[in-house]
């Protein structure tokens, strides 16, 4: 048997990036989408939790924090 979260329990991908990987970091938007060879608007998008996280660019984010 499958364990239900609350919907409230979720956290979108790219919200758990900004505040764990980009903002500790003091780092931008551009500057992420630069070293990840992305545009601004797709960075921002993830960021903002107005897009999902592909599997691309969860190799890119992985490819980078090595």
């Amino acid at each position: 048997m499958a364990i239900k979260l609350h919907s409230r329990f979720a956290i979108h991908p790219g919200a758990w990036l900004r505040v764990e990987v980009i903002d500790p970091h003091d780092l931008s938007v551009t500057d992420v989408a630069a070293k990840l060879r992305v545009t601004p608007r797709a960075m921002s998008n993830l960021l903002g939790a107005r897009a999902g996280l592909s599997a691309e660019m969860a190799i890119r984010f992985e490819r980078r924090s090595g």
